[in-house]
């Protein structure tokens, strides 16, 4: 039993398995959509769906604006998504999803990097080139939509989608439904020329005049794998399972966010669960909301070579690269140290510098890529603080062992000091909840 799996000869056997890929039409309409809209998905039921197969796809253009663009990641088009089951809500989600999203991205771009590598992830924001066989180098990114396609897919999800095990058996919930609630028009980006950043004053870096770039998507389908085990065993072991129990438990993802809008020296919030993972600090401009041009990655390509910051140490990595305005993360003016405080508890003990910070947000997600490439990136684009208060291979042993504040009335708060600008600052709880399953349907969720 010492002896590791890939020197050990063995053999396992699946009796009467099988598999399947399914197209699921939405509730509503399928196409022109855009911001503040709420899109439903039934999930399919009787049966054993892999919630990491999931695939949103869907045609996605500018409609208005001068020269406008999608944002990079097409997932920050998700402002938050539910998940109902009979109606009933067993995750709620959180706002500013895509957020949350890019600031995990920063320090760990998921579990897997490939992922966010996806051709049809939209990674990153075109400036002249056209993509998805379209022509955009004289206006508005508009990718065809023309014989049902569907360009863009989101495949990489946070919060329910990250349960384990990762393929739920939907017989024995009532009928799930997955509702995404689309983002607004701010997170895409308009821009008053296409020249190089640093060209003069109608560069792809300068921000348009109205109107302004507004989105819309077309052509959307989700597509879902399953599967089903029909020897007996596997429902006679479930079963006996809630028999023995009173229920099954799966645990899964979910995200708080305290958005506070001018970061004063400390933004407090508050959270009771069973298992608080991780609390990150997200650092924004104070007008990330006001729709804007992109802004140019530092160490990257402007006119006349690459501008803006440090060079990358690996000069093939210094072509363009940009981000949105409303997902830029630039570290604040004036700021000497920061700590999180968690009822009285310092996280960590001293007041961190911002470089100190970098070291220790990059060991709150071991063994996981980044987006960031040079200090000078973190620094004016990717500035995420995060602290791991649970093992650092909870989420693979499926182990709850975060700090557990249901108990008491806890008051964290975040805490800086010689900030200045009053910049916006998001606080992100990351926590383990546990879905339980019970006999006839019954469901409960345990924060």
């Amino acid at each position: 039993m010492s002896y590791p799996a890939s020197v050990t000869p063995f053999l396992r056997r699946l009796q009467a398995h099988s598999t399947n890929t399914f197209k699921i039409e939405p509730s509503g309409a399928r196409s022109s959509l855009g911001a503040g809209q709420v899109i439903s998905y039934q999930l399919p039921s009787n049966s054993l769906v892999d919630l990491k197969s999931i695939r949103w796809m869907f045609n996605a253009k500018i409609t208005s604006g001068t020269r406008g663009r999608l944002p990079n990641k097409i997932s920050s088009l998700v402002e938050r998504y539910s998940v109902e089951a009979g109606g009933v809500v067993v995750y709620q989600g959180h706002l500013g999803y895509n957020v949350v999203k890019h600031a995990k991205d920063a320090l760990e771009m998921s579990a897997c990097e490939e992922a966010t590598r996806n051709v049809q992830n939209h990674e990153e924001i075109p400036r002249l080139t056209g993509v998805n066989d379209a022509d955009i180098s004289g206006g508005n990114e508009a990718p065809s939509e023309a014989n049902d396609a569907t360009q863009f897919c989101v495949d990489d999800w946070l919060g329910f989608m990250e349960a384990k095990p990762e393929i739920l058996d939907t017989s024995l919930l009532p009928e799930l439904t997955l509702k995404i609630y689309l983002a607004p028009d701010a997170v895409c980006t308009d821009s008053a020329g296409i020249a190089l950043d640093g060209a003069g004053a109608t560069d792809f870096t300068d921000a348009a005049g109205s109107p302004a770039a507004v989105y819309q998507i077309n052509n959307q389908r989700l597509l879902v794998t399953t599967y089903s085990i029909n020897d007996g065993f596997f429902d006679m072991m479930i079963e006996q399972r809630i028999k023995d129990n009173g229920f099954l438990e799966v645990p899964f993802k979910q995200y708080f966010t305290f958005f506070d809008g001018a970061h004063a020296g400390s933004t407090r919030f508050s959270i009771g669960t069973q298992s608080l993972d991780k609390v990150y600090a997200v650092w924004r401009p104070s007008a990330y909301a006001t729709q804007g041009a992109p802004v140019l990655v530092s160490g990257f390509k402007g006119n006349g070579g690459v501008a803006a910051g440090l060079q990358l140490e690996n000069s093939a990595h210094a072509g363009e690269k940009y981000v949105s305005k409303y997902f830029n993360m630039p570290k604040p003016s004036g700021i000497t140290g920061a700590q999180f405080q968690l009822n009285g508890t310092l996280y960590p003990q001293m007041l961190a510098t911002p470089d100190e910070w970098y070291q220790l947000s990059k060991d709150a997600c071991k063994h996981k890529a980044q987006a960031i490439k040079s200090l000078q990136a973190w620094n004016d684009n990717y500035h995420v603080y995060a602290v791991r208060l649970n093992q650092p291979e909870a989420d693979e042993l499926r182990l709850v062992s975060g700090l557990d504040t249901r108990s008491m009335n806890m008051a964290g708060y975040f805490n800086t000091a010689a900030v200045t600008g009053n910049p916006a600052v998001v606080v992100i709880c990351e926590v383990t909840s546990t879905l339980r399953i019970g006999a006839g349907l019954a469901v409960s969720v345990v924060v």
